[in-house]
């Protein structure tokens, strides 16, 4: 795969020529318990307010309502096909923000419930509705509004000054902090091949040089050219590592 910036996690084979893919029942099932554990709590945690509403609207005609659903196969089907194939490999929340709303929307569709009850139903839904965007929206409110001028300008600045220590397009680098948020490696069109994880970044800032040395080496090993450091906070340059400009970071040549 060219143009993969943050290939340990998209491509890890990709740097390990031994590695081939093998099924192995016992370790698909325990992906699959681990995946399953968490469409779980996400049902359960976000989706209960949309739950415990079908749970208790189905509850007047359950059998009309099930009939009314398993009609909506061509719908639902294929965003069921989509999800199980995630649990087969790997889950995350992001994944399903497109299959939810049509499968959640559905459910309560096909919802059948008695003339009577029709009002009541429709101040419950108005009321679960009202419940699961208060659960969402704070969250949804800090990633619109917060601040990210800062962090996109030193991305930039970091893309636009390696090339002028010997990084070139399609060279590989290592990331002090997640390789997934270090946005200046795709815009220099380098690979990421090695990192420290940002819960690990402090520790690995306070180890002895000794065992810094050695993780470097470890990078090096795997093949990156060199190693950034996008700061995020006041803490200077170490010895022997070059400050790149307007405080962006820092960076230190492995060869």
């Amino acid at each position: 795969m060219e143009g993969v910036t943050y290939a340990p996690w998209y491509d890890a084979a990709r740097f390990d020529k031994r590695s081939h893919p093998a099924f192995r029942l016992r370790g698909q099932l325990r992906q699959l318990a681990i995946n399953l554990q968490s469409l779980k709590e996400q049902v359960l945690g976000t989706g209960a307010p949309l739950l415990v509403l079908l749970l208790i609207l189905a509850w007047y005609m359950p059998k009309a309502s099930l009939r009314r659903f398993a009609a909506t196969w061509f719908c639902t089907l294929p965003a069921l096909a989509v999800v199980g194939m995630y649990l087969l490999v790997h889950l995350a929340q992001r994944f399903l923000l497109g299959f939810s709303p049509v499968l959640w929307g559905t459910a309560l569709a096909s919802v059948l419930v008695p003339p009577g009850l029709q009002l009541m139903a429709r101040r419950a839904m108005l009321a679960a509705t009202l419940v699961f965007a208060a659960s969402v929206m704070p969250g949804l409110l800090h990633y619109v509004v917060s601040e990210r001028t800062e962090s996109t300008a030193r991305d930039l600045t970091i893309a636009q000054a390696i090339p002028q220590f010997g990084i070139a397009p399609g060279d590989r680098v290592a990331s002090i902090g997640d390789g997934q948020e270090a946005y200046w490696a795709h815009l220099a069109k380098v690979s990421l091949i090695a990192e420290v994880w940002s819960i690990d970044s402090a520790r690995f800032w306070s180890e002895p040089l000794a065992l810094q040395q050695a993780a470097l080496r470890s990078m090096a090993d795997s093949g990156a050219k060199a190693v950034v450091w996008r700061e995020d906070s006041d803490q200077l340059c170490p010895p022997q590592w070059l400050s790149l400009p307007e405080h962006s970071g820092c960076m230190i040549s492995l060869h």
